[in-house]
């Protein structure tokens, strides 16, 4: 008796779901030779990867202000948008094969999403603050990467 083969079934590729960003333009909304239009969406045809192909911004899970880095506060206008498709990620920034520009954000909503970022982690277990203080790494001997302390109002390296 013959026996007869069937071909095990695979499971489907699993399509990674959209990602919601901000984004950065000129005051005209046109970006590296683009030109964008609020509610479009736009597909890039070429190689996909961050810092060289593909529609760049920011993902809102990291701090809101880096997008900053690419697009200064006077003179830029910000976009909160969905990337789709391919993508290719790079620090803080994601490069995607498709982009739909949803809704214009200003200023004072990026500094509003900064300071929801910056306290949805923080850890409030560490008692009340009672003193603040600022520096800058390399001046007056305060080093990168290393906690501080106030002792008499004056930084020290914490234990």
């Amino acid at each position: 008796m013959a026996t007869k083969r069937t071909k095990k079934a695979e499971p489907a590729a699993e399509t990674p779901s959209a990602v919601t960003s901000i984004k950065g333009f000129n005051t005209d909304l046109a970006c590296r030779g683009y030109q964008f239009e609020i509610g479009k969406i736009y597909e890039h045809t070429g190689k996909v990867g961050a810092c060289e192909g593909g529609f760049h911004a920011c993902p809102v899970e990291h701090h809101p202000l880096s997008v900053f880095e690419y697009y200064p506060p006077a003179g830029s206008r910000y976009m909160l948008v969905t990337q789709d498709g391919e993508r290719d990620a790079s620090d803080t920034k994601l490069a995607s094969a498709k982009i739909t520009l949803d809704v214009e954000i200003s200023l004072g909503d990026l500094t509003k999403r900064a300071i929801d970022w910056v306290f949805s982690r923080a850890k409030w277990a560490d008692g009340p603050v009672v003193n603040v203080w600022a520096g800058i790494v390399g001046r007056d001997g305060i080093k990168a990467d290393t906690f501080y302390t106030l002792r008499d109002g004056k930084p020290v390296e914490a234990e």
